[in-house]
């Protein structure tokens, strides 16, 4: 385990752009050439509306404060969650470490950088709005409501080896440190939260082709050739099949870490960049890495088959599941989830596009379909994916009932009777039910906070320790922390 002097100077450096295997990248795209594949002719958008299937299927989208409003506050966070439960989605993926800072408080950051948490009044990026003043732990509010509401909680890791907050940096993810300090970060997050999963992408990877010549990677490169270096040539074909070799087994070792970090009901996701493309770029195959049963790396996969047409996505989306089909033992279809683009650069696709494209993920696999920003389901079709889902579906890796929404421990006119500090656990709630209830405040109508390390016995006043003084609404969650 490396020392917190070490990481300090690790971070430091690559903010710094000491580190050799750092490069500028573009955020959350693919070069143009990769975007568009050719198509038949015959790939066109189905004529009648599909209807919405009965079963499990993942309904999600991402939630970020990039180039996006819709968690911008903590106003806006309730107010967003509450549109995409009411639409039908079962899932949402919350961006919560960007650009070198965590959005929740790391006592890893901390130990590396001398910071907890992105500062409050730090801009992060040229779309960042109003500054956060105090820091919010973007977190716990996301995942309050959406348990709220009933909906999966996944942390998205999105910006994986990206370091630094101004511009983009990359660290090298051969260094066993920058892995150490991925991995701790991570485990804090799941040890605090009660979370459903963790989500990492194309960022855990290589930027490309012509990275990797510094000189930490050289040495170890030459370290297993016999004391040769590898050559200039930036796609020489020993050069790249020795990255991939590499790249492989970290990221088995990586996802093995992290599995062991996770409790058994926790759900790790990959969402890569579409196959081949990764294969001949970054170096990644998740197709192979998929196909491993005895790695396990993943429990979800969703390629992000963001598209500008229907005829693209439909050719793209066959091309990912004959690339699984090839493999033996790959993951099965119930386990793609379909990254779909509908706005972001470029113009925007329609809602009879994004309704095709969802219909066409559920003839070539039912694992379900994630429209890329909550902005791409709710500005300006919200009523039309209503209509459309007719409701809310399980999620496919977890029980029907495994978030369900909160709820006052004791009636409204009992509340206002006996008074917030003295309200009441069910005396029904015994056991292990009552283990499962995690009690959440709010004050003076802001945002609610989990009310931690409290042991409420049925019948007995709440403990209200830690609790706002101002208290003016409880309610209880289930925690799955204890199964």
């Amino acid at each position: 385990m490396p020392r917190s002097e070490d990481r300090r100077t690790l971070l430091e450096a690559a903010a710094a752009g000491a580190l050799g295997p750092l490069t500028a990248a573009p955020a959350y795209a693919q070069p143009a050439a990769a975007q568009e594949p050719a198509v038949s002719p015959s790939a066109t958008p189905s004529s009648a509306p599909p209807r919405a299937l009965p079963g499990p299927e993942v309904h999600g989208t991402r939630l970020t404060t990039t180039a996006d409003t819709d968690i911008g506050t903590p106003a806006n966070t309730v107010r967003t969650v509450q549109r995409l439960a009411a639409m039908g989605l079962n899932a949402v993926y919350v961006e919560i470490r960007k650009k070198g800072h965590t959005r929740f408080p790391s006592a890893v950051l901390e130990r590396a950088i001398g910071v907890r948490e992105r500062p409050g009044g730090a801009r992060q990026d040229p779309s960042d709005g109003a500054l956060e003043r105090p820091a919010r732990d973007l977190l716990e509010e996301t995942l309050i409501e959406a348990y709220r509401n009933g909906l999966h909680h996944l942390v998205w890791f999105g910006h994986g080896f990206v370091v630094a907050h101004s511009g983009f940096a990359w660290m090298n993810p051969l260094h066993p440190e920058t892995r150490c300090i991925l991995l701790d970060l991570t485990r804090g997050a799941i040890g605090r939260y009660d979370l459903d999963g963790v989500q990492f992408d194309d960022r855990i990877v290589w930027t490309g082709p012509s990275v990797g010549h510094d000189t930490f990677t050289r040495q170890l490169y030459a370290a297993e050739h016999e004391g040769r270096a590898p050559q200039e040539v930036a796609r020489d074909p020993a050069w790249m099949k020795w990255r991939a070799t590499k790249l492989d087994a970290v990221g088995r070792e990586f996802f093995r870490e992290l599995r062991s970090a996770m409790r058994p009901a926790m759900l790790p996701s990959f969402s890569p960049a579409v196959s081949p493309w990764p294969c001949k770029n970054y170096r990644p195959d998740w197709p192979l890495c998929s196909s491993r049963p005895e790695v396990e790396y993943f429990g979800e996969v969703v390629p992000q088959a963001h598209r500008l047409s229907y005829p693209a996505f439909e050719a793209t989306w066959r091309e990912q599941r004959q690339g699984l089909q090839r493999r033996e033992g790959a993951c099965s279809a119930h386990e793609l989830v379909a990254g779909i683009r509908r706005d972001g650069d470029g113009r925007d696709s329609s809602w009879e596009r994004l309704r095709d494209s969802i219909a066409r993920t559920r003839t070539l696999g039912r694992g379900g379909h994630m429209p890329w920003f909550s902005r791409s389901a709710l500005q300006p079709i919200e009523r039309e994916p209503r209509q459309f889902y007719g409701g809310t579906v399980a999620q496919p890796r977890f029980a029907p009932d495994w978030r369900r929404k909160s709820r006052p421990p004791v009636a409204a006119e009992e509340a206002a009777r006996v008074g917030l500090q003295r309200w009441k656990l069910p005396a029904q709630l015994r056991g292990e039910d009552r283990r499962r209830r995690r009690p959440i405040a709010r004050a003076a109508r802001g945002p609610w906070r989990c009310l931690r390390d409290l042991e409420p016995a049925p019948g007995r006043p709440l403990p209200v320790a830690g609790a706002p003084e101002a208290m003016d609404a409880l309610e209880l969650l289930i925690d799955r922390r204890h199964g």
